[in-house]
């Protein structure tokens, strides 16, 4: 046993001197903490409570017509988000679509935004929980009247890249929502009202999720 274990710390070493310099290890997709179908749908209307798995790796959702709607989809993760990009990579199949947004406050157009969300947060915005929610400014993809390419939205992990409940942006209170995060994710939404909610008007759409990575 003692004659095997040293063969193989041998194969295992000359194994990494044959790794060019410099080379990464290669990401898990998505890397987040819990397997895949940790994935839910959530704070929706008429909507199941997660997506309909395609593959190891992959699911997708279709956009409701109304009364439903569809606002969080977030996978849960116990764990610190550190990195320097978050970024994801969908599709979406849409045919003669038009959209709504469920709440009738926000204007258009119908969009989505990638998403963290701080353990704890009671949903109310109100006090320090306005500081629990944080969405990407940049990462924001405008949902397509037709469409069946692949799209790709990223966006770094400081702070001045995400903005609060309120649209407000500080350092100290995005930093702990990253070393205490519960959710990871994107939102359906207005312009304003980013987790608001969209539903179909008519037409359809059907969002699949390649990947989410962070890097």
């Amino acid at each position: 046993m003692k004659i095997r274990a040293f063969g193989a710390a041998v194969l295992l070493a000359f194994a990494a001197l044959l790794l060019p310099v410099g080379c990464k290890t290669p990401q898990i997709t998505p890397p987040l903490g819990p397997p895949l179908q940790q994935w839910q749908i959530r704070e929706s209307t008429g909507m199941p409570a997660a997506p309909t798995m395609t593959g190891l790796s992959t699911w997708y959702l279709d956009i409701p017509s109304a009364p439903s709607s569809v606002n969080y989809v977030t996978q849960a993760t116990g764990t610190a988000l550190v990195g320097e990009t978050l970024t994801v990579t969908f599709n979406v199949v849409a045919t003669n679509a038009a959209y709504g947004l469920a709440d009738t406050t926000t204007y258009g157009p119908a969009q989505i935004h990638l998403f963290l969300q701080r353990g704890g947060d009671n949903m109310t915005g109100v006090g320090e929980m306005q500081y629990y929610r944080w969405w990407c400014g940049t990462g924001v993809y405008i949902l397509p009247a037709a469409s069946s390419q692949t799209v790709t939205i990223s966006c770094p992990l400081t702070y001045t890249s995400w903005t609060s409940v309120y649209g407000a942006q500080s350092s100290t209170e995005f930093q702990a929502a990253l070393t205490n995060l519960q959710w990871v994710g994107f939102t359906f939404g207005g312009g304003n009202g980013w987790g608001h909610g969209v539903y179909m008007q008519s037409g359809s759409a059907r969002f699949y999720l390649q990947s989410m990575t962070l890097q």
